[in-house]
């Protein structure tokens, strides 16, 4: 016989059955890599890093590569669900002197089967591995194209030249970033640069960078004043404060990078007339406030698109096929995006962001009219042949959001079978037992 106290008992024991099912069915990462990570004074406390090996230093090394994962996600969201995430994590391990600055064994055993485990406490140094991170992640992510805006003001007047944005600009190239090219702005007639500039509206600077195929718009504000003239020598010096405040949003949805503004100390420069001393202020604030911001973008930019970039240059080609090739590369599963930087004199020229690797890619454009005469790690290069009508290869793997619906369909038939044995016993519960 069954009292009411083991009933609720059972009760008990099949809802928390049905609780830990969904939740370990719907975690999506083990729990060494939800090991707590705190980040505060410029580190980033490992709580618990994880390794094994065949030997103890194997499994030591991979405690601190463990670390150094963790440590990583504390810069882009989802890191281990980025294609790439191994690749990225080989590079910055390969160069890891100086990131980890504490790291503590707690716990270590070796198992019937020889092979050894260590678990550690670990203490990153977020400037040196955001040192490392940044330029790995920028050489992984390719070529995405930039386009910055800036409200330029000198003594609230606007320059002739806008020298923070021709800085800026040159901060991101130097970084391996694409930069768009503003020079056929004024030859749109829906587009008025700098309108734009002065009114710094959200939704009308995004609407630009789209008909420039940006994928990250970069805008702000750029000051200088408080000018003060002394005479020396016969000459007179003016002397002022120049600041910049950035910000860069994601073109495809609207984002901000994670951090609302950027702003560069205000520098005191001083030159032989007001323009002259706004200039020298500007050069050296926007590098730095560039400088803080570029790395944030690349850690954003490979969070959220996961696949490198891929400059695909065709000759020959007749604009009339350009679309058709367009939509056949955009049909593949592992093409997320494709962008037309250029078409001049039968010359296109494509930024692909693919899963593919530039081999494999190549070898779809050869099968679809393209002979291709160069292939680098981010390049592919070859001429028109006149291919029949290009259509996409089937993946052998399932599309991702299939993927998707076949995990949660396997979680909520797991969940639906303890529920539905959660309703079986609670009937049995209700039954009246017999005497």
């Amino acid at each position: 016989m069954t009292g009411p106290g083991m009933k609720r008992k059972i009760l008990l024991a099949v809802f928390s059955c049905v609780v830990m099912t969904a939740a370990i069915l719907a975690a999506p990462f083990s729990p060494d890599a939800q090991a707590a990570i705190r980040q505060s004074g410029g580190e980033i406390a490992v709580s618990s890093a994880v390794g094994t090996g065949a030997t103890r230093e194997a499994a030591v090394q991979g405690a601190r590569r463990d670390a150094i994962e963790q440590g990583i996600g504390a810069f882009i969201d989802s890191y281990t669900s980025v294609k790439n995430f191994e690749a990225v994590t080989d590079k910055v391990f390969s160069t890891s002197q100086g990131i980890i600055n504490k790291f503590e064994i707690i716990d270590e055993r070796k198992d019937l089967d020889g092979m050894f485990t260590v678990e550690a406490r670990a203490v990153v140094s977020a400037a040196a591995l955001d040192g490392v991170l940044g330029p790995v992640a920028l050489d992984m992510l390719g070529n995405p194209r930039v386009m910055v805006i800036l409200d330029e003001r000198v003594e609230d007047k606007q320059p002739f030249l806008f020298t923070s944005e021709g800085e800026v600009e040159r901060a991101f190239q130097n970084s391996g970033l694409y930069i768009v090219n503003k020079d056929q702005a004024d030859k749109l007639a829906d587009i008025d640069l700098n309108e734009a500039r002065y009114r710094q509206n959200d939704e009308e600077m995004l609407r630009i960078a789209r008909n420039f195929q940006a994928d990250i718009l970069v805008s702000g504000k750029a000051y200088a004043g408080s000018f003060v003239s002394v005479k020396a020598g016969g000459h007179t010096v003016y002397s002022g404060r120049a600041s910049i405040q950035l910000k860069a949003v994601l073109t495809n949805t609207a984002q901000q990078i994670g951090f609302d503004a950027f702003e560069a100390d205000q520098k005191i420069t001083r030159g032989t007339t007001v323009e002259d001393a706004a200039i020298k202020g500007f050069q050296k604030c926007a590098p730095e406030a560039a400088k803080k911001m570029i790395n944030a973008v690349a850690y954003m930019m490979f969070g959220s698109l996961g696949a490198p970039t891929y400059s695909v240059k065709i000759s020959g080609i007749p604009f009339g096929n350009v679309d058709a090739l367009k939509k056949s590369l955009e049909g593949l599963d592992e093409v997320k995006s494709v962008y037309q930087r250029a078409f001049d004199n039968g010359q296109l020229e494509l930024d692909v962001i693919s899963e593919m690797d530039s081999n494999a890619l190549g070898t779809w454009l050869e099968k679809n009219g393209v002979t291709v005469s160069r292939a680098t790690t981010q390049t592919v290069e070859g001429s028109w042949g006149g291919a029949a009508e290009s259509k996409p290869e089937p993946s052998a793997e399932p599309a991702a959001g299939a993927k998707r619906g076949m995990c949660d369909a396997g979680a909520f038939g797991a969940i639906g079978m303890a529920l539905a044995g959660f309703a079986i016993i609670a009937r049995s519960a209700r039954k009246p037992q017999r005497k």
